[in-house]
């Protein structure tokens, strides 16, 4: 919140004529003193906390100034005498300037700002200068990035609770991908998943609830799980992301296990064929329909994805599994169960009919017929009808399913 003293100077500089010029003159006469650029002439007038502070709330006006910019410009072009005789308290101030105006000040001459922006990307002790440094370097970073200064990053991960350390992760991933090269990636998801770890384990441990940060790991790695193109040819990226999966190893000690099927999915849309890592997921997602109550929610797309590439073998089972999974979705023990829901279930059934039918066995599919009987016989829903009509078609004619067909008829009358 503005203070009193800030909106008084923001009214001074609207309606009072040259009020902005005297005050910034007056700023960077104390700021040059105070740095020692040039000898003091009488009193000292404002401390650099003052002065970075004052400038700061000027911010609106001083930004369509461009001789008021170029003046400051000349000041902080003395980079290596301003940082270093700063406190972290008066670099607060000047990060928050610098917020405002980096842009305005250093577009043409960027090498000037270079060094306050280096000054940012390293570490500081007190918690509210590590917020304002870091949102200093998120507000540059669609103009301004350096690999070199984003790496530098990671470590902090370990120990930052500024949230916007993680907002910067997902800016650089979500339009610096192109710059981002393997091992980088590698490095960056490295240190999202040993955070992940400290703050899962607090978790386990009843030490906390609390999983804000530990989700924003978990979205920046679902942001490179999604580029689906660039993951195409980097096979140790994929790999380590799927490391996630042992996670769902605590399932009934986690509420977010909806985000690590998010990126696992991710992973999924990037293989045609699923071999034994992929079939791994199998037995969570059926342990995680089970957490839901038989309502899908985020295993909709995984389920559609397995049946569309897993092996599918008399022998091996799969198909039983997944069908188990498409027919428990039309027979649920969850009382708000709605038509969509069901609806979901019988698109997954189509599919799966679609799919492995000839693998079924006729009993399997005389089980599944009787379920749609008492799918037609409870519901008035027009698109549930022609779902169920669609499947029984499907299942025609190893099994004659004329009996239920008048059914479906019938309710559409």
């Amino acid at each position: 919140m503005k203070t009193q003293a800030a909106s008084v100077l923001e009214a001074l500089a609207d309606y009072v004529d040259g009020f902005v010029s005297k005050v910034v003159s007056v700023c960077l006469e104390s700021l040059t003193v105070q740095f020692g650029l040039r000898p003091q002439q009488g009193k000292s007038l404002l401390s650099k906390e003052e002065a970075f502070l004052i400038l700061s709330v000027l911010s609106c006006q001083i930004s369509s100034r461009n001789d008021l910019l170029f003046e400051i410009r000349t000041f902080l072009a003395n980079s290596k005498a301003v940082l270093s005789q700063l406190n972290e308290l008066e670099l607060s101030r000047l990060y928050i300037f610098l917020s405002y105006n980096f842009i305005e000040l250093f577009d043409d001459e960027l090498e000037l700002g270079t060094p306050y922006l280096q000054s940012a990307f390293g570490r500081h002790t007190h918690p509210t200068v590590e917020h304002i440094a870091l949102d200093f370097i998120f507000n540059q970073t669609e103009n301004y990035c350096s690999i070199d200064l984003f790496v530098e990053l990671f470590d902090r991960t370990l120990v930052c609770e500024v949230g916007i350390l993680w907002d910067i992760f997902q800016m650089y991933v979500t339009k610096k991908m192109s710059l981002l090269s393997e091992p980088i990636l590698m490095q960056l998801v490295d240190s999202l998943y040993k955070r992940v770890d400290i703050d899962l384990g607090k978790i386990l441990r009843n030490e906390t609830d609390n999983s804000l940060l530990l989700i924003k790991s978990l979205n920046v790695v679902h942001e490179v799980a999604k580029n689906t193109s660039y993951l195409r040819d980097k096979p140790f990226v994929s790999d380590k992301i799927w490391s996630i999966i042992d996670i769902l190893k605590h399932l009934h000690q986690i509420e977010f296990e909806d985000d690590i099927i998010g990126i696992l999915t991710a992973i999924l849309e990037q293989k045609e064929e699923f071999e034994e890592r992929e079939m791994a997921l199998l037995p969570y997602i059926e342990a995680i329909f089970q957490k839901y109550k038989l309502v899908y929610n985020c295993l909709f797309k995984p389920i559609n994805l397995f049946i569309l590439n897993s092996p599918f073998t008399e022998e091996n089972g799969v198909a039983i599994r997944l069908l188990k999974l498409c027919v428990l979705g039309l027979n649920p023990t969850y009382e708000k169960k709605q038509n969509e829901d069901v609806g979901e279930a019988l698109l997954l059934l189509q599919l799966m009919l679609s799919k492995a039918h000839k693998l079924l066995p006729v009993a399997t599919l005389t089980e599944v017929a009787g379920v749609l009987k008492n799918v037609i016989t409870s519901t008035k829903s027009a698109i549930v009808r022609a779902r169920v009509f669609n499947s029984l078609a499907l299942m025609y004619p190893r099994l004659d399913c004329r009996e239920v067909f008048p059914l479906v008829i019938a309710k559409a009358e």
